[in-house]
């Protein structure tokens, strides 16, 4: 495997698409650009983890500032997601 810090920004959203799988999600892909900041979709009927998630795949060596946040929790809402 790939150092995950060479992968571009595609190869790191397949990345997480994949592990998620792998734990049970059922997980669908946005288009690349357009996306209101949404890559991935997923969804869980397992106890505890049951509900709709929306993703945004940042490969970050540092924290995540707040405003990022902020726009995901928007994203997050607008959708009715609960996670």
């Amino acid at each position: 495997m790939k150092d995950i810090n060479t992968l571009s920004g595609i190869e790191f959203e397949n990345l997480c698409q994949i592990l998620l799988q792998k734990v049970g999600f059922d997980v669908e892909t946005t288009k690349a650009s357009g996306d209101g900041g949404i890559d991935l979709i997923a969804h869980c009927r397992k106890p505890f983890f049951d509900g709709k998630y929306i993703i945004q795949c940042k490969r970050y060596t540092g924290g995540v500032g707040e405003p990022i946040l902020r726009d995901l929790y928007g994203v997050v809402m607008a959708e009715r997601a609960n996670k």
